[in-house]
């Protein structure tokens, strides 16, 4: 299978960038360690999992030598300064960090308040 990249919508046009620079799906898959079959479920599948997921991103930078890069490929994770923005389960963790942190300080607080009274 040939690609054009002129045949695809922008928002895949990087991912299809990427495998020409690597020279095949096959390769391109293999440098990953994943099927063949994620990768052109990635080019050709629309809605669910349509881009690479953000796990891989920087591994396709690499490989590509920075010709294409993880801000090109999901610029709805990776930002204009290249760093990560926290998807929703991260911001969930990092919530629940700073809860069980308070939780641990008003524990100690009401400890020393019991042995004083």
């Amino acid at each position: 299978m040939i690609l054009d990249i002129n045949n695809f919508p922008k928002d895949k046009q990087p991912l299809v960038k990427a495998i020409l620079k690597v020279g095949s799906i096959r390769k391109f898959a293999s440098n990953l360690h994943i099927s063949h079959q994620a990768v052109h479920a990635w080019i050709y599948r629309e809605g669910y999992q349509v881009a690479p997921p953000a796990k891989h991103c920087q591994a396709i930078e690499d490989m590509t030598f920075g010709y294409v890069t993880k801000r090109e490929l999901r610029p709805d994770i990776f930002d204009e300064r290249d760093k990560t923005k926290l998807t929703k389960s991260e911001q969930i963790e990092n919530a629940m960090i700073v809860i069980e942190e308070a939780i641990r300080e008003l524990r100690k607080s009401s400890n020393k308040t019991k042995k004083r009274g």
